[in-house]
């Protein structure tokens, strides 16, 4: 299994990042293909929010990041760096 791990800072307006985070972004990244785990966490300190997604295999992470969903989830997190004065950061691991 392969994991995606993004963490996001501390946004400019918590209350309307919550709110499109919650409504927009995470629909986007439900619908990538072969998603076999997601969660999402709150966090503290530095880190605000942390989600975590899995695929079984390198090639599918590659291939749902590549689709039309995985584009439009990764212009919706650029846009989400702007609207809410945000940085995302992600990191992959391997499973077993």
């Amino acid at each position: 299994m392969i994991k995606l791990l993004t963490t996001w800072s501390r946004p400019s307006d918590g209350a309307s990042f919550e709110t499109h985070y919650r409504d927009v972004h995470m629909p986007l990244a439900r619908k990538l293909p072969a998603l076999s785990l997601e969660t999402m966490r709150m966090a503290k300190g530095d880190i605000y929010r942390m989600a975590l997604i899995a695929f079984e295999s390198d090639a599918e992470l590659k291939a749902a990041m590549r689709s039309p969903e995985g584009l439009a989830l990764a212009a919706r997190a650029k846009a989400m760096e702007q609207t809410f004065a945000v940085s995302a950061s992600s990191s992959v691991a391997v499973v077993d």
